[in-house]
């Protein structure tokens, strides 16, 4: 299943990369249909220090990516929105699954629910996830996420795909997001950012 799979590979990196044993920061996941914004890796690192300042949130994962809604262009409130806000929420498995980070710390609370993860009838990495953090930790996950993402997926083909052929050209999508990072680019790399507290229940999400 599909879930073994990222556990395998979530497993591997955090238990058998040498070159990682004693690494104790974050691991940003990423796939070979991803493309990130320039300013990525520099948001996260303002991520890590907005989660450090703000302990009381109780954040899990770190969230720069989101899944497109609409296949032909960027959604107009991620078009027309701010570059430098982030927002405090519960992790909802269909929206928060693209381009996040987790801890070795929070490796370890997965980790000490394998029994659950593996056991859940679902064959979905990211419902599984969602479901241990309500029934196994005893809490849903809590995610500081990006309003306008910096990692965009290309690759719109596959199982749950529903539009045209063309619409699942990679190229087509590939354009898409290089024009809508050339309309901010004075916008990227924020030297500070602007956080919502918004808080909702991690099980109201549209299973895919």
């Amino acid at each position: 299943a599909p879930k073994h799979h990222w556990w395998w590979k979530i497993s591997f990196v955090f238990e058998h990369v040498r070159a990682l044993k004693s690494f104790n920061g974050w691991v940003l996941l990423l796939e070979e249909d991803h493309m990130l914004a320039p300013d990525a890796l520099h948001l996260l690192g303002k991520m890590k220090e907005l989660r450090k300042a703000n302990n009381h949130l109780n954040i899990d994962f770190l969230n720069i990516g989101q899944q497109r809604v609409k296949v032909r262009n960027i959604p107009q409130a991620i078009a027309e929105g701010p570059m430098d806000v982030v927002t405090a929420t519960s992790w909802i498995s269909s929206k928060h699954n693209m381009g996040f980070a987790l801890s070795r710390e929070v490796w370890n609370e997965i980790k000490a629910c394998s029994k659950e993860f593996c056991t859940y009838d679902d064959y979905n990495w990211d419902w599984t996830l969602q479901f241990i953090g309500s029934k196994c930790r005893g809490r849903s996950w809590q995610v500081l996420s990006a309003s306008a993402p910096r990692v965009f997926h290309f690759g719109m083909c596959g199982v749950h795909f529903h539009g045209s052929a063309v619409s699942c050209d990679p190229q087509v999508a590939t354009k898409e997001y290089r024009e809508f990072l050339k309309g901010k680019l004075s916008s990227l790399f924020p030297s500070s950012l602007r956080l919502v507290e918004l808080r909702r229940k991690g099980n109201a999400a549209k299973r895919n």
